[in-house]
């Protein structure tokens, strides 16, 4: 295996504006900002500043520093603009850069001043790094200061092999697996076989982990594909064609990738750049989805249903024997094996759902996954959810190469049940930060249409 290590990338929650001065041959400490609690206040989580870099001082500086987060030190990561902030203006001879930071909590309407200086070391507590096995999968790996390596994420980037139905069905998709939380097992469905070492048949093997695509796709005018199942007959497959941007630090990992979709097998119609990033934070493994899909040239029609379009999650498959999932909504706790789903016959069920929770066990231990739909993303956001363990939602689309779909949702994983407050909470974490009321106001974030 290799380590992976270019510096690129940031997942953006809090958008401000500061400068990086350069001192006698090194950098100036700055105050970049100061912060106060939306009328909620805030819970802590990840924080995401963007500030402005003299091009000259830019190259030298570094992936991690010290943060002061009011009267606490945390450590913080410098990274490049991602797929949701990449888009902000910026100034002749400076360079934007994001800074990263697990901030603390905040009462309603509390403020608290946020400094980085970058010759002040970072406070020792653990780092990401990305090791790659080579045409197989890239893993987010967390090193704590004992050296001991825990693996969260995994992206399975087989390269496509039509040459026998089983190569096909392992290789027809890219998606990515989620670790437990110790990094012991995946509690994501891997689709490496459609069965057992003793026959027995697993159900919907193309569901994959977290995975995003559609069911019914129209291109070309007329012509159709089907990019969910991926069947061999009028489906297609996706293809890993290269990193875009890769990088860990005390914070984050994150990598961003280009991926193609082929229609039919035979013709690329769209690209789509992925962006993954996952943090390590003390009550829960965070990952933020984005994507920027891209018609490759002419209109490209996604639809499907709330069963077979989206951005998904899908549990391992002994989930969908033990006969025991059930769903937190915000409206409440469900019944086991009680789903609900947005009925494209009579347009009714839910739709545009903040979030909402899947639980379920995996041997004695029980596991949450939030997944939450941030407000700037497209809506009549079409809800599924199904008693074997796999759920998300879906809109339709028309892409053409003036119109991108970008979106993005952020899955939360905790070991044991969690409650309709406790999730709530972490959805406001995730769409109403902090926001900047020093140096100057920035425009509100918005999820997707920056």
């Amino acid at each position: 295996m290799r380590r992976i290590f270019t510096l690129t990338v940031l997942s953006g929650l809090l958008l401000c504006s500061g400068l990086l001065g350069q001192g006698a041959g090194k950098a100036t400490p700055i105050v970049t900002a100061e912060l106060i609690g939306d009328k909620d206040g805030f819970k802590g989580g990840p924080v995401t500043i963007s500030v402005l870099i003299p091009l000259e001082t830019v190259d030298r500086l570094p992936t991690a520093v010290a943060v002061h987060w009011g009267d606490k030190t945390v450590a913080g990561q410098f990274t490049q603009p991602g797929i949701n902030t990449e888009s902000m203006a910026g100034e002749a001879g400076k360079a934007r850069r994001e800074l990263h930071l697990i901030g603390s909590e905040l009462k309603p309407g509390e403020r608290v001043k946020v400094s980085v200086d970058p010759d002040e070391e970072a406070p020792k507590s653990g780092h990401f790094e990305w090791i790659e096995k080579p045409k197989q999968y890239a893993e987010a790996v967390f090193i704590d200061e004992a050296a001991t390596k825990k693996p969260m994420m995994r992206y399975v980037c087989i390269p496509y092999d039509p040459s026998s139905k089983a190569a096909r069905d392992r290789s027809y998709k890219v998606f990515h697996h989620l670790y437990d939380p110790d990094g012991r097992y995946f509690v994501s469905n891997g689709g490496e076989a459609d069965e057992d070492a003793a026959g027995k048949k697993f159900l919907y093997p193309h569901h994959r982990g977290l995975m995003f695509g559609y069911q019914k796709v129209t291109y070309d005018g007329n012509k159709t594909t089907n990019l969910w199942e991926c069947p061999e007959k009028n489906g297609g497959h996706y293809t890993h064609e290269k990193y875009l941007s890769v990088e860990a630090g005390p914070v984050l990992a994150r990598h961003r990738v280009l991926i193609d979709w082929w229609a039919n097998d035979q013709e690329v119609i769209v690209h789509e750049e992925r962006e993954m990033t996952i943090y390590h934070t003390p009550n829960a493994t965070l990952v933020d989805f984005a994507t920027k899909t891209m018609a490759a040239n002419k209109k490209v029609v996604l639809k499907g249903d709330p069963q077979h379009a989206g951005f998904q999650f899908r549990a391992r498959q002994e989930v969908a024997d033990t006969k025991q999932v059930y769903y937190v909504r915000p409206d409440g706790k469900g019944a086991v094996n009680n789903a609900r789903n947005w009925d494209p016959t009579t347009k009714q069920g839910p739709v545009d759902l903040p979030w909402d929770a899947m639980n379920f066990p995996i041997g004695e231990q029980r596991f949450t996954v939030g997944y939450f739909n941030s407000p700037s993303n497209p809506k009549d956001s079409r809800f599924s959810e199904r008693e074997y363990g796999r759920f998300g939602c879906y809109f339709e689309w028309e892409l053409t190469q003036d119109h991108p779909l970008t979106c993005t949702y952020r899955i939360s994983l905790q070991k044991g049940e969690e409650d309709v407050q406790t999730l709530q909470t972490l959805f406001d974490s995730y769409a109403t930060p902090p926001r900047v009321v020093e140096p100057k106001a920035m425009p509100k974030f918005n999820r997707g249409t920056l």
